[in-house]
């Protein structure tokens, strides 16, 4: 996966669904979209300006399977922080095709937050 952009919150990541991505039905596999939703929407909060903690452990992750994507189907991964609070963060996430703006999947995640830990 390549990411795009990312910022203030944000991070939009792009990847060529490979046969190595895929279910026995050669379709972009559940587990597969669950790790890209996990992973970019984490690095969404990475980014969050108001956020003084680090994203730790997952919380609560759930997502609407919509449509499937195929081998060679390039898609493209959007997440946005919702709220980064004491000990909370929580995203969303948005999967489409890119040749057709299709939405494959939909998502929301949640995160324990950590104080970061000082150097001594």
């Amino acid at each position: 996966m390549q990411i795009i952009e990312a910022g203030d919150g944000m991070c939009v990541g792009e990847i060529v669904v490979e046969e190595e991505h895929t279910n026995p039905k050669k379709t972009l596999h559940g587990g597969m979209i669950s790790t890209l939703v996990d992973t970019v929407t984490t690095l969404a909060l990475f980014t969050h300006q108001n956020c003084e903690r680090v994203p730790s452990v997952s919380v609560d992750l759930h997502i609407t399977f919509i449509k499937a994507a195929k081998i060679g189907e390039e898609i493209v991964i959007h997440a946005c922080t919702t709220k980064a609070g004491g000990t909370l963060g929580f995203t969303n996430c948005l999967i489409k095709s890119k040749k057709n703006d299709d939405i494959l999947a939909f998502g929301n995640h949640t995160k324990y937050l950590l104080r970061p830990r000082k150097v001594k």
